[in-house]
């Protein structure tokens, strides 16, 4: 009997998965769990297929695997042979959820310990990177203005438009309806004393994005840490009145910083997120 190609059973195996307009944050509640059944963006799913297609050929070439079936024994192999090459954390980890999705599993079905992300190997908008070099922070001071007032991703960037802007009666300013990962939707305060830097946008014609490209040397995730910070600091609570169970502790490199737990929940969901031990990782000074 012939087989389709391993590529092509990766393809239809994660393509049968796909709930495109969906929310992931629903599903997650409805499931009563973190990782619900299925991909909610496409650029998951792009994600997951090169790295499934990766492994699919890899399989094919190590072991003569045909079929996902006889590639799946393989799978801690070809994740150890990653720790080997001295892949981060970051691939690593990623290489398994596209894994733990192709073949419908959690991490727990693979017998393989990854590597933690620590911090301090954490590179991205910490130091000048090759990638600023070439990016004109002149010409393009109005989106970098837009996006630290803001802490948009991305995604968010490219597709945010004039009528989601919104004057509140005390001055403040808000985006409304913004749609972030997994389909989630998030109304988002603008910095104050940033406001202009917004509101400036308001008057654009409607029905089309502010931006017509996010320059991809941009520092976006920098511009998330810049508002996060600032943001943290404005909501935080002096930490002499708090509580113990109000503190969050830092560990490993972070040992003896403490931050007010209530503002970190508050930045994390603005950021889109809903832990705050990603906000203290990867975002707080």
């Amino acid at each position: 009997m012939k087989h389709k190609s391993m590529v092509r059973q990766v393809q239809e195996a994660l393509q049968s998965q796909l709930r495109i307009g969906e929310s992931r944050h629903d599903a997650k509640q409805a499931e009563n769990t973190r990782t619900p059944i299925g991909i909610f963006s496409y650029r998951t799913f792009e994600t997951y297929l090169k790295q499934g297609c990766a492994f699919a050929k890899w399989a094919k070439t190590e072991y003569g695997s045909r079929t996902l079936a006889q590639a799946q024994p393989h799978v801690e192999s070809y994740l150890q042979s990653g720790i080997d090459r001295g892949l981060s954390a970051y691939t690593l980890s990623t290489q398994r959820a596209a894994l733990c999705k192709l073949y419908g599993c959690t991490a727990r079905d693979f017998d393989i310990t990854l590597p933690h992300r620590e911090r301090q190997a954490i590179e991205r908008s910490r130091n000048t990177a090759s990638r600023d070099y070439g990016f004109s922070k002149e010409k393009n001071a109005d989106i970098l203005a837009f996006a630290r007032a803001t802490g948009l991703r991305r995604h968010e960037l490219a597709a945010i438009r004039p009528e989601q802007i919104r004057m509140n009666p005390d001055g403040s300013a808000a985006l409304c309806g913004v749609t972030g990962k997994g389909g989630k939707v998030r109304d988002i305060a603008v910095l104050p004393g940033k406001e202009e830097a917004v509101l400036k946008f308001a008057g654009n014609p409607t029905g089309k994005p502010i931006f017509t490209s996010v320059p991809s040397h941009m520092d976006v995730h920098g511009c998330r840490r810049a508002y996060a910070n600032v943001l943290y600091r404005q909501l935080a609570r002096s930490l002499h009145t708090l509580a113990r169970q109000e503190k969050y502790y830092c560990k490993k490199d972070r040992r003896g910083m403490v931050y007010d737990r209530r503002a970190m929940l508050q930045v994390s969901r603005q950021l889109g997120h809903n832990r705050i031990s990603v906000i203290a990782g990867h975002y707080l000074d």
